[in-house]
């Protein structure tokens, strides 16, 4: 399945006219993101969250008129995430304390780099209208053997 995340302004989004991000359920890593999406909205809704709040809101407060958070108080919820669930998938790698918001980039277009999605398309879907998106892909680890190989 596919999760759709509305992002109604971002660095790119001054004037607010908001996007959809599609997310796909799992990802190629077997990170199950749909999973980690669930778990939040779950403890959100018990703690009185209503459905047209922001993914990521900050104080008890869930109801309509709720803020989201800013970076600071997200990079701690992702961390948190990212925690639980690398205590239930010890297999995943690296340092929780390390994550930010930009990680979550980062690893989409990375992911999708792997899976065979062009630059343009990544471009496209990360809402990059620069070359900057170079900087966000990472060679894997079969990447830079197959470098390597050319050695």
């Amino acid at each position: 399945g596919v999760h759709v995340v509305r992002i109604t302004r971002s660095k790119t989004d001054q004037v607010g006219a908001g996007v959809d991000v599609h997310l796909g359920a799992s990802s190629g890593s077997g990170v199950r993101i749909g999973r980690i999406i669930g778990r939040h909205l779950e403890r959100a809704r018990s703690g009185g969250a209503e459905p047209s709040a922001p993914l990521f809101t900050r104080g008890p407060q869930w109801g309509p008129g709720s803020e989201a958070w800013r970076k600071e108080g997200f990079t701690r919820r992702l961390r948190a995430l990212l925690g639980e669930m690398q205590r239930a998938l010890p297999q995943i790698a690296g340092r929780v304390p390390d994550y930010a918001s930009h990680s979550l980039r980062r690893g989409g277009a990375t992911a999708a780099a792997e899976g065979g999605a062009s630059g343009e398309q990544i471009k496209a879907h990360g809402r990059w209208r620069s070359e900057a998106v170079s900087a966000y892909i990472l060679p894997s680890a079969a990447a830079k053997a197959r470098i390597v190989g050319c050695m």
